[in-house]
């Protein structure tokens, strides 16, 4: 999806700037893990969907790294910055939480969608969340499927984290953090009840803070 990539580091870099926050765009399309030309990470596991890569980043810099941010924030490459003027919703969140927005469960299997996820540091509970869905495709033998090819890869695996121990775990209203770019776009292929998303008035508009292009053709979403 390098079009609709370049769409989203294009606007999240021209947002960051306008606020004076920080923004590192980071590429695993390859073997390994690049930020700015610079490989941070030498080899990616091949047993891990790229999907998954966002929960041991995210754990690793409250840990360890970034430690001049409070607040850390993991961007979809799919998801568009649509609202420069507003300032990030991250920052109104106390500290040592994990926080998504929130979707209807006739949508996805879990009622939350992690393609934009905020961490803030303070404690122990958003790092042991995060360390907990890493670790969830090894938990049963029933979610082995995490690490390529079932589920909504992080998305189930942080809903199963969360269902365990949700201390630290803080679900945003929809549309706070992201909001599909078009519900109908779906219809017939990967959504369900496709009606109902159109009467919840689910895509995105503008005004909306930002836009995630998931699903429909990638020529439809660059667009």
């Amino acid at each position: 999806r390098p079009e609709v990539a370049r769409a989203s580091w294009t606007s999240w870099a021209a947002y960051a700037r306008t606020h004076g926050y920080g923004f590192l765009p980071l590429d695993a399309s390859g073997t390994g893990l690049v930020a700015e030309g610079v490989a941070i990470v030498g080899q990616l596991s091949p047993l891990r969907s790229a999907h998954h890569l966002k929960l041991w980043l995210l754990h690793d810099l409250l840990e360890s790294g970034a430690s001049a941010y409070q607040t850390i924030v993991w961007v979809d490459d799919d998801v568009v910055a649509t609202s420069m003027a507003t300032p990030h919703p991250a920052l109104a969140l106390a500290e040592d939480t994990l926080a998504v927005d929130a979707l209807p469960t006739f949508v996805a299997r879990e009622p939350f969608n992690t393609g934009v996820v905020v961490a803030t540091r303070g404690g122990d509970r958003a790092s042991s969340l995060l360390r907990r869905a890493w670790l969830a495709p090894f938990a049963t033998e029933r979610y082995s499927c995490l690490l390529r090819d079932c589920g909504w890869w992080d998305n189930t695996a942080l809903g199963l984290a969360v269902d365990a121990d949700a201390a630290g775990f803080v679900l945003l209203p929809y549309g706070s953090l992201q909001a599909f770019w078009s519900p109908l776009t779906f219809c017939g292929t990967e959504w369900t009840h496709c009606e109902w998303v159109q009467s919840l008035a689910l895509a995105w508009a503008p005004g909306d803070f930002a836009a995630h292009a998931g699903g429909g053709s990638p020529r439809d979403r660059a667009a």
